[in-house]
């Protein structure tokens, strides 16, 4: 599949300004897919993170937000070291881990080389709302992520992708 978002990721990429991005869409619309493709074709090395299926990521963004802290540790999660400019990290479904959706601003701030790619599904509903026991939003409703107080307004590049159509 060739999906047009390659193109903007290609120029994100090459970016010198580049920020952190987050790729909002509905569920199954292929983020995960479009961001694990982008780092098998585009980076000598992917880091993929799940907030979802492993909880235990989210201890890396427990107490302060210091980004080679968290780069290490991550690194440990996955056995292998994060290297800023070869090293593409990928966070899923960060709606699970409000403290790595802030963090993004200190990744742009203070580690620019290093490339990040996020993604979730119904990001402003499940930030603003409470959790359920298995991590869901209870309530459904829209909210404009960037008034959240953990969206790191200015520091991160948002892009919407949608499902495919057909005819």
């Amino acid at each position: 599949m060739k999906r047009q978002i390659l193109q903007n990721l290609l120029r994100w990429k090459e970016d010198p300004n580049r920020q952190p991005l987050l790729i909002r869409g509905v569920r199954q619309c292929g983020k995960t897919w479009i961001m694990k493709r982008f780092g098998e074709v585009n980076y000598p090395d992917t880091a993929y993170f799940n907030f979802e299926s492993d909880e235990r990521l989210r201890e890396s963004f427990e107490g302060d937000l210091d980004v080679s802290r968290i780069i290490k540790s991550l690194g440990v999660q996955r056995g292998k070291t994060i290297m800023p400019g070869t090293t593409l990290v990928i966070f899923d479904e960060i709606q699970f881990c409000p403290r790595a959706l802030t963090a993004l601003k200190y990744f742009c701030e203070d580690m620019p080389k290093l490339h990040v790619i996020c993604a979730g599904s119904l990001l402003g509903v499940a930030l603003a709302k409470p959790l359920s026991s298995q991590g869901r939003p209870l309530l459904n409703a829209s909210v404009d992520i960037s008034s959240l107080s953990a969206f790191p307004v200015g520091t991160v590049e948002l892009v919407t992708l949608r499902p495919m159509n057909f005819y």
